[in-house]
């Protein structure tokens, strides 16, 4: 059962490991709330005594804000509703790209959710169990998540959360290649959308229509997609998401002194771990590109000793490859496509590994970074402008 894992894990963790502290706590605080739904967890209160201690030592933040949530919701009297508190730990470790745990914190709270909100906490929460599933590559159990979270929103007539869902959905078909089943559904979020005023899944499915666009190759249309996006949503840290995209756009469309802004922008504002290290990866591209070298070494170094994922890592050993090619060492470029070739082949990535054997074989993948801007109609500049803004407010 999925909650018996609070167990497992918390006596795979060593409290000494001081990196592992606060998530350790987290684990041995959850197995005192994960009671409530499965009675074969059972609490250790040594540990969650322990767990108190950490909580009391650690700085100030949203994590220790998180922990002190669910110690008051175990330590109530009548016992109080855990699902806010778990939402608010499973954003942290979100934010921390722990996204395995996090989609368990998330179930646990869709399950309480049912339980003591009477169905109103289930759907945000059954999403945010699609999101994470979806970022570790479990497509088919986050579409499992995004319809349930469908099917409870319809119940309890919650439109937003049903519209999240669908958008969800749309994400995992743009994941699987799916591209046109993709864009009906978000054609239909946003139609849904606007005739009721629902700013939040607007934006959101705004969004990923722009990034389907920036896939498909239609940046005029995904640029202009991108700013509506942002303009509607007006929460920072979605926008910063969306920003992440619209410096793909203008990368691809050749705006690159732009683009460095927007990526170098999420990159310094952004909360959430992968979202900096791709940011990163970006930067180094546009360094490659506009052969700032000594940026490139820099920020090269930076990225290796960084805790990447093994399709981050593909896309970092790829962006360095082209990079040694672009500046001329030929013999320094296939040494990287070669170790491209290994952590594609070891990680089971089929498109990195083929663009690494095309490399290798002498048909290196031309990327779609332009040298030249490529002019833009009118249509565009409102679009611009947007951008432009958004970046400049940080």
């Amino acid at each position: 059962m999925l909650l018996s894992r609070f167990r497992e894990q918390l006596r795979s963790s060593e409290w000494a490991e001081k990196e592992r502290v606060p998530r350790t706590a987290g684990l041995a605080i959850l197995q005192a709330i994960a009671q409530r739904v499965d009675p074969r967890v059972t609490a250790d209160f040594s540990d969650i005594d322990m767990a108190r201690v950490v909580v009391d030592t650690l700085p100030e933040g949203a994590t220790s804000h998180a922990l002190e949530g669910l110690l008051l919701v175990i330590d109530a009297e009548p016992q109080a509703p855990a699902g806010p508190a778990l939402m608010e730990y499973g954003k942290t470790l979100e934010n921390d790209a722990a996204y395995e745990l996090a989609a368990d914190v998330y179930q646990l709270a869709a399950e309480l959710g049912r339980r003591e909100h009477g169905l109103k906490l289930a759907p945000a929460a059954l999403v945010r169990v699609g999101f994470c599933l979806r970022n570790i590559g479990r497509y088919r159990e986050a579409e499992k998540s995004y319809r349930a979270a469908a099917a409870v929103a319809q119940e309890i007539g919650d439109h937003v959360a049903e519209l999240l869902s669908k958008v969800g959905r749309a994400k995992v078909a743009i994941e699987e290649g799916h591209y046109s089943i993709a864009r009906t559904q978000l054609d239909r979020v946003i139609v849904a959308a606007r005739k009721r005023d629902l700013r939040h899944p607007l934006a959101l499915a705004l969004h990923d229509r722009g990034m389907l666009g920036n896939f498909e190759g239609d940046l005029e249309n995904a640029l202009i997609d991108l700013a509506e996006s942002l303009q509607v949503q007006k929460n920072r840290a979605d926008q910063l998401r969306v920003l992440a995209d619209v410096g793909v756009t203008l990368r691809q469309l050749g705006f690159l002194d732009m683009a460095r802004d927007v990526f170098a922008c999420v990159r310094e504002e952004s909360l959430e771990a992968d979202a900096r290290r791709v940011q990163m990866i970006n930067l180094l591209d546009i360094a490659a590109y506009t052969a700032q070298w000594a940026e490139f070494d820099r920020l090269r170094h930076e990225i290796e000793i960084l805790d990447l994922s093994p399709r981050q890592t593909c896309e970092f050993l790829e962006t360095v490859a082209e990079g040694y090619a672009l500046r001329g060492y030929d013999a320094q470029s296939h040494a990287t496509y070669v170790a491209l070739l290994g952590t594609a082949q070891l990680n089971g990535i089929e498109d990195y590994e083929r663009r690494a054997r095309r490399a290798l074989d002498g048909d290196r993948v031309d990327r779609t970074t332009p040298r030249s801007p490529l002019p833009l109609p009118p249509r565009c500049r409102p679009a611009i402008a947007i951008i432009r803004e958004t970046v400049l407010s940080r």
